[in-house]
């Protein structure tokens, strides 16, 4: 069967049309303010002409200084900020967690997390530092930065360019309560999780993976085998989502029994990882598949 490739994710115009309004009102409104000083009654008599050229300083006024605002403000405030982000973000997607990666997330995180206005940038790293100690299965921590995570910032925009992170917070607490044996919590997880589940569900398969890979650790933990299967199985034929999904299914057969298919299924995964790092994380999961 011949393998698909996931669609990429959209940029969100809907998200950056918000912030260019936003912050095209707030300029908007202080240059009328300033118009006000500007534009006196000695020189415009007529109230009605004043309130024009108010508005037109405005208006113009407030295009131009967000035009400063963006080309030259922000990127000399956060300039710096975006670029480790982007940096640290490439270097995940290429290398794994490597130590050097784990690093530029602590300093992300520890950087971010004192600033306030910088809430979002501290969500994505404590979101990956945890994905990161869910890899190591170190769940304690990984509860620690999932925990982290500031749920106002998480949801204050319902837009397609802030899905991921949302899906990545509701798919961690599912993931970490089931594999901790707490299944209470965990289902209070996925009943909290399940509309946002069902409302990105058939956007993109990525997405789908993401939310099917917890919900299969939920099942896996209370021994639902034929349900875990049939959760990760669709996506063998996705290049992206291959890997992921046969490690799984090693973790089934392991579970089953069935030593030698677990096994190919494992080889299989090895073969398909893209770097070192998801090759010695494959070996790391077929010793604790086979409780090694």
């Amino acid at each position: 069967m011949a393998e698909k490739n996931v669609p990429k994710v959209k940029a969100d115009l809907k998200l950056k049309l918000m912030g260019y309004a936003l912050w095209y009102t707030f300029c908007f409104v202080t240059c009328f303010l300033i118009s006000i000083f500007v534009i006196t009654k000695k020189q415009f008599p007529d109230f009605g002409v004043r309130v024009r050229y108010n508005f037109l300083f405005g208006l113009v006024g407030g295009a131009l200084l967000e035009v400063i605002l963006f080309k030259v403000v922000f990127k000399l405030l956060l300039g710096k900020t975006r670029d480790h982000l982007k940096e640290t973000l490439t270097r995940i997607d290429s290398e794994g967690y490597t130590p050097e990666v784990m690093n530029l997330l602590y300093e992300g995180y520890e950087k971010n997390a004192a600033i306030s206005t910088n809430a979002g940038y501290a969500n994505l790293y404590a979101l990956y530092l945890a994905d990161a100690y869910i890899a190591a299965h170190d769940y304690l921590r990984a509860m620690q930065y999932n925990n982290s995570v500031n749920v106002t910032e998480l949801f204050r925009y319902d837009t397609e360019g802030t899905i991921p992170d949302r899906l990545f917070w509701f798919s961690q607490r599912i993931h970490i309560s089931a594999v901790m044996g707490n299944i209470p919590e965990c289902e209070q997880c996925m009943r909290e999780a399940e509309p946002f589940f069902r409302k990105i569900r058939g956007k993109n398969p990525a997405f789908d993976y993401i939310a099917d890979g917890s919900l299969f650790e939920y099942f896996f933990a209370i021994g639902d085998l034929v349900r875990c299967e049939a959760l990760v199985t669709p996506y063998l034929e996705y290049t992206e989502l291959k890997y992921g999904s046969l490690v799984a299914l090693g973790r089934v057969c392991a579970r089953k029994g069935d030593s030698f298919l677990a096994n190919k299924y494992f080889d299989n995964a090895y073969m398909s990882a893209k770097n070192d790092y998801f090759k010695q994380l494959c070996e790391n999961e077929r010793r604790c598949a086979f409780g090694n």
